[in-house]
């Protein structure tokens, strides 16, 4: 019989990251989540989908765009934790240097109040820690609630079958 090895998918997991009204910046200004810790076992993937549902603001320009950037980190046991971006353990307001983009979500062309727009990509390998980057180039603040700003992960392994 011969072994077959297929993607073994983890539940999605919403991140921690407050972006309810998250303001516009053209610098790179955002909110980071939580980092992830990609070591633990219930966690420890290979790689990782992200999945991202974002209501908008108030009047958001059109054909503008949301970046979803990766920052990830070592958890060295003696030294300093290196983070992306000098990123915290947490949820927090950041501005996005160095971090890699994961992708854009377009606010398309008939961008109105309280649409709500979508993104979702893989990311291989995501190392020991990870966490996200949302920077708002809509225009204008997204929605005020950060229940309407869902950015979630899921982890993927290979599984002999």
């Amino acid at each position: 019989m011969v072994n077959e090895i297929q993607a073994l998918f983890n539940n999605s997991t919403n991140f921690t990251v407050s972006a309810g009204s998250l303001a516009h910046s053209i610098a790179g200004v955002g909110q980071q989540s939580t980092m992830v810790d990609n070591s633990l076992d219930a966690n420890r993937g290979l790689s990782v989908k992200i999945f991202a549902e974002v209501k908008l603001g108030t009047n958001p320009d059109p054909d503008t765009e949301l970046s979803l950037y990766l920052i990830t980190g070592d958890q060295h046991p003696t030294e300093t934790v290196y983070r992306s971006d000098g990123a915290g353990p947490t949820d927090a307001g950041i501005t996005r240097e160095n971090g890699d983009l994961i992708g854009t979500i377009s606010t398309t062309s008939t961008a109105v109040t309280g649409k709500i727009v979508y993104g979702d990509w893989t990311i291989p390998d995501p190392g020991v820690e990870f966490g996200v980057i949302l920077v708002n180039g809509s225009g204008e603040a997204l929605d005020s609630d950060d229940d309407n700003i869902i950015i979630r992960f899921m982890i993927v392994n290979p599984e002999v079958q």
